[in-house]
């Protein structure tokens, strides 16, 4: 530890927190400034290790979560995280520190284990002098191993990324993660240089005292001595370790133990690893980092370094911290949106669905016994050599792949279906290079629902009501808090659902715009800057607000865009306390803010209900669009909110999956009807206003059935089950390639204007 460092570290305790976050964002933006050769990444670190046999099955790279849990904040948010990752097929590793600022309860550690998640020790007392000399280190070590034995965990990480791997030897555990493959942004910035796990030798001395100690234990539930023989182990060398010593990895590793019905860890004793440990360095910069001190409000930096490690087949590691998260999604100099962190969970696992290994790091341990070799020398090509990456490091040098200058998109979202749809579109950029920005108005469930969907989003502005003047205000203040955050991303291309202060913004900072549209008879503004539209190919390029020839078109319908990735979830039937053998309708009230609505529709919804409540074998989902409305309808029908059989989700759920599950749905808005009408379910339009041409083509294909009196739903709605198997061969649909590329027709371009005749190309 440097002079410094240990000084910093003896000082801290007494520098208010706002003064250290403020240090260390000077001294981050400092760094990134001069670090650009060798971060985010540095070149050879994609090199693997020699005898490299790739991942189990053939998958292309592996995944592994890890959590440092610093302060009672982020304690008291573990399993909120937890539940999160097991939501979205993901399981972690929390590392614990075990003599810090809060108390490590039993409880916690079991409900952990028993979910499928791992716990580590977290340094001891987390002030950032564990590594102050090696007597004190050797001292502090004794109290580790206590807990390594006492809390049945075999992975340890130090305070602060501090780290000496000789020093390490003397901890009694499998793996260490206290390293990363660059960050110069650390306090100690010597990375190892690889993104793969390696082998790290203990000390001959160290490893000749153990033989006479007890074995280090390990989880087990698998092991195969007899393997032993047939198996190779590895070495990789760290500048502090003897370049010549050759100990041997034994070759059989336990498994980490399934989460239920398999015995505690204390059941099993091994020699295994006594005469080293694996090392495994984080890959992805840490949370804090780059939201905090980096200030970043996406996770661009995130996702294009799983790509660049996915294509060279290394190892994805992360550490996100619990006490950092917001879960509201706010963004502050001391948090940052959890949606972040699910946006980038949701980004590997559709865009790389079946092609990366994701392990714990327990489990990851086990793996690495077998595929790699240690028979190379310490300095022979294909193995990582540790580095120094710090900004000052002579050793730094041109990076032949750095972070590239791509165009930005800027998508607005101002309505609930806008994140569903725009959800696939954003992948589908990204897939082909494009940075993507997003913003979203809080208003009917908006940011609900695209934080539910794992998207990245700033929250902007708010809807204001139902009155003309609200709703002008409401554009004119959402406008002016767009301009900043639009100069700020500087994107090459503003698209929306129709949202007309994203238009007012853009046409303002003269950015060309894109609108995708599908009602025809929403109120049209003037033509504003660079605008052009995409409509469905049943909507007459004629009845828009813009010259035909700044008109684009796509096949199918707009809801087409998403719903090829849907899958069913069976569970909302108990998450809404649904009664599985009664007939389900959906119902959706009229939208009775918007312009376009007429109060027949209300008629309407008042027959559906009372058909619903004079049908015993019926039950009814109602979904109102906001809070008002639920008011609304509850002091003018209060006699349906006391019926068991009428239901109001007190949480948002997804549309098509509600749908899915439903034998009909009847709905006074065009979004969901389109949904049902492409999930081939059963659907009713209550809506009243003037009939688009979508809908119109729907009833003429007899997907949806318009209602235009009460007597219509008394004589045309039939409640019967329907049977509920999705055909995903039905579901390939052309409208997300017509659409996506449009949009990249006119990124590869300076402004839309340069595109030519937009009917070459719809």
């Amino acid at each position: 530890m440097s002079p410094f460092t240990r000084l910093y570290y003896t000082a801290k305790p007494f520098l208010p927190r706002t003064l250290r976050n403020g240090l260390r964002r000077a001294h981050a933006r400092r760094v990134r400034r001069q670090s650009a050769s060798v971060w985010p990444v540095l070149p050879g670190s994609e090199r693997p290790p020699a005898g490299w046999q790739g991942w189990p099955d053939g998958k292309q790279f592996a995944v592994v979560l890890t959590h440092d849990v610093e302060g009672q904040s982020g304690y008291d948010q573990i399993l909120r995280l937890a539940a999160l990752e097991k939501e979205m097929g993901f399981r972690s590793s929390f590392n614990l520190i075990p003599e810090g600022p809060y108390s490590v309860a039993p409880e916690l550690r079991a409900k952990l284990q028993a979910d499928g998640f791992e716990v580590g020790i977290h340094d001891l007392h987390h002030d950032g002098k564990l590594y102050r000399s090696h007597e004190r280190f050797s001292r502090l070590a004794r109290r580790i191993n206590h807990y390594v034995q006492a809390w049945d965990v075999v992975g340890f990480r130090s305070a602060y990324m501090h780290h000496n791997l000789e020093w390490l030897g003397e901890l009694e555990v499998a793996y260490d993660a206290s390293t990363f493959d660059t960050d110069p942004f650390e306090p100690q910035p010597d990375g190892v240089g690889t993104i793969f796990p390696f082998w790290v030798p203990r000390s001959p001395s160290l490893s000749s005292s153990s033989s006479n100690s007890s074995a280090l234990r390990l989880p087990h539930s698998a092991l195969d001595p007899s393997s032993s023989s047939n198996s190779s182990a590895f070495r990789v060398p760290h500048s502090e370790l003897d370049p010549v010593a050759d100990h041997d990895l034994p070759s059989a590793i336990c498994h980490l133990p399934s989460p239920a019905g398999s015995a505690p860890l204390s059941a099993f004793s091994s020699p295994l690893l006594k005469d080293g440990f694996v090392e495994l360095p984080y890959t992805l910069v840490q949370d804090s980092t780059l939201f905090l001190y980096l200030g970043d409000q996406n996770i661009d930096c995130w996702k294009w370094k799983v790509d660049w490690i996915a294509r060279h087949g290394g190892m994805v590691l992360l550490n996100v911290h619990p006490d950092y998260l917001d879960f509201s999604n706010g963004h502050t100099s001391t948090r940052f949106p959890v949606s972040y962190y699910a946006g980038l969970l949701d980004y590997i696992r559709s865009r790389y669905q079946g092609q990366f290994w994701h392990a714990r790091p327990c489990e990851l341990v086990s793996f690495c016994s077998e595929n790699l070799s240690r028979d190379s020398s310490p300095r022979s090509p294909g193995l990582p050599v540790a580095v120094d990456v710090s900004f000052e490091s002579p050793q730094r040098r041109a990076s032949t792949e750095t972070m590239p200058t791509r165009p930005r998109v800027w998508i607005d979202l101002e309505n609930t279906p806008h994140a569903p749809f725009f959800k696939p579109v954003i992948r589908e950029l990204e897939t082909r290079g494009y940075s993507v920005s997003v913003t979203a108005r809080d208003g009917y469930q908006t940011c609900e629902m695209a934080s539910k969907l794992g998207l990245v989003y700033s929250k902007v502005g708010h809807h204001y009501g139902k009155s003309a003047a609200w709703k002008f205000w409401g554009l004119f203040s959402r406008t002016l808090l767009l301009l900043p955050r639009a100069l700020r991303m500087s994107p090459a291309l503003a698209v929306n659902h129709y949202s007309r202060s994203q238009m007012f913004a853009a046409a303002l900072l003269r950015i060309p715009t894109v609108t995708i549209i599908d009602y025809e008879h929403s109120q049209h503004f003037p033509p504003l800057g660079e605008l052009w539209e995409i409509i469905p190919q049943a909507v007459n390029r004629s009845s828009m607000g813009l010259p035909a020839n700044r008109v684009l078109t796509f096949n199918g319908l707009k809801e087409d865009v998403y719903v090829p990735d849907f899958r069913p979830d069976p569970t909302i039937y108990r998450r809404l306390g649904l009664n599985p053998d009664l007939i389900l309708v959906t119902v959706r009230p009229p939208a009775t803010q918007a312009h376009y609505h007429n109060p027949e529709s209300e008629g309407l919804l008042e027959a559906v209900m009372e058909k619903v409540l004079s049908t015993p074998s019926a039950q009814c989902v109602l979904l109102p669009r906001n809070r008002d409305q639920e008011l609304e309808l509850r002091a003018r029908w209060p006699h349906w909110f006391t019926n068991a059989r009428i239901i109001v989700p007190r949480q948002v759920e997804e549309g098509l999956n509600l749908i899915w599950h439903s034998d009909l749905v009847v709905s006074g808005g065009g979004t969901m009807n389109r949904e049902a009408a492409a999930l081939r379910v059963p659907v009713y339009s209550i809506f009243r206003g003037r009939l688009g041409a979508v809908d119109r083509w729907l009833a003429d294909q007899q997907r949806l059935v318009l209602l235009t009196s009460p007597a219509d739903v008394l004589e045309r709605i039939t409640f019967t089950r329907r049977s509920k198997i999705l055909d995903p061969d039905s579901l390939h649909r052309p409208a997300l390639a017509d659409i996506v590329g449009h949009l990249e027709y006119f990124l590869q371009r300076e402004s839309p204007a340069d595109a030519g005749d937009p009917a070459l190309h719809s």
